[in-house]
């Protein structure tokens, strides 16, 4: 299991980005990039950024819960934004119970899939202009639909920030 390093996940809407503290020297410029190519109007695919700092953008159907996966990473802390469309995100301090997939070094992900028996988890209603830091060890559920009988069409962006970038040995 992925150690948990603290808990201190941030949601909001990309135009507060600037109340919080910066996570890694590259917070300002990351942040005004997404205010800047945030629009929708990226194609999908990946961008290599400085310092190894890398941006996905991925179009996509929302999912049932009972179909997602709970997943944490161990290398990289993600900022997700949402450009078009939402969903929820579930989020977890911790893990005990389902069906785990041990942690793979080669993708830096980790898995529980929970199932139908489900899980008290915090869930956070992800809607366009969006984002949410989810830090390395946190246990993230992405991609669930709002509504469970209709998947909806999602655009967002990813930033992947290597932890060796984030201050205060996060």
């Amino acid at each position: 299991m992925i150690p948990i390093y603290f808990l201190e996940m941030i949601t909001d809407v990309l135009e507060c980005w600037t109340r919080y503290p910066k996570a890694f020297d590259g917070w300002n410029n990351t942040f005004e990039w997404l205010l800047e190519h945030g629009s929708g109007d990226l194609l999908d695919g990946t961008i290599d950024l400085a310092d190894g700092i890398r941006l996905i953008t991925s179009t996509y159907q929302s999912k049932s819960v009972t179909t997602c996966c709970f997943e944490a990473h161990e290398r990289y802390m993600d900022i997700q934004y949402v450009m078009k469309g939402m969903e929820y995100i579930h989020w977890l301090p911790d893990i005990t119970k389902g069906k785990h997939v041990p942690y793979s070094a080669e993708k830096d992900i980790e898995f529980y899939d929970i199932g139908k028996e489900g899980h008290a988890s915090t869930k956070i209603l992800m809607e366009s202009g969006m984002f949410v830091v989810i830090w390395p060890g946190e246990w993230h559920m992405p991609c669930v639909s709002v509504d469970t009988d209709e998947p909806l069409a999602i655009k967002k962006m990813v930033v992947k920030v290597p932890r060796t970038l984030l201050h205060h040995g996060r």
